[in-house]
């Protein structure tokens, strides 16, 4: 079943900072507060992810903050960090094709998404991603 999906602009809201933070777990290499100023800044854009129902009514499902970088002769859409507002593998599945979209319409040619989770990793693998290196990472 095919879902309608929008990405409109978001503002920061104790919604988000909320959603965000549950979905990034613990990271002290980066909080959801370094996000947040990445957003304020303007390097990394904040979209809410809206499903419209039949009716037109809309839904939403998350959130989803990017950018764009060079990549080889293209552009790569960088999903910097995502939350859903409920069951995350089924919501990442009904946006995933529609994230494909965004990256073409922002000049993207590839998407790229980091992950510290086998569970995130198994979610974008069953949704047509590829993993292409590891990242290993030592503080000195």
């Amino acid at each position: 079943m095919q879902h309608d999906i929008r990405f409109p602009p978001a503002e920061w809201t104790p919604q988000v900072q909320a959603v965000m933070n549950a979905a990034s777990g613990l990271n002290a290499a980066y909080t959801v507060e370094d996000l947040r100023r990445e957003v304020s800044r303007g390097a990394s854009k904040l979209l809410a992810a809206v499903e419209i129902m039949p009716d037109g009514s809309a839904m939403l499902l998350g959130y989803l903050c990017f950018w764009t970088e060079p990549q080889g002769q293209g552009r790569e859409l960088v999903i910097h960090a995502g939350a859903a507002l409920t069951d995350e593998r089924k919501t990442f599945a009904k946006v995933a094709p529609h994230i494909k979209r965004l990256a073409l319409e922002n000049g993207c040619q590839s998407i790229r998404a980091h992950t510290a989770s086998s569970k995130r990793l198994a979610m974008f693998k069953a949704n047509g991603y590829q993993m292409v290196e590891f990242v290993v990472r030592q503080w000195v």
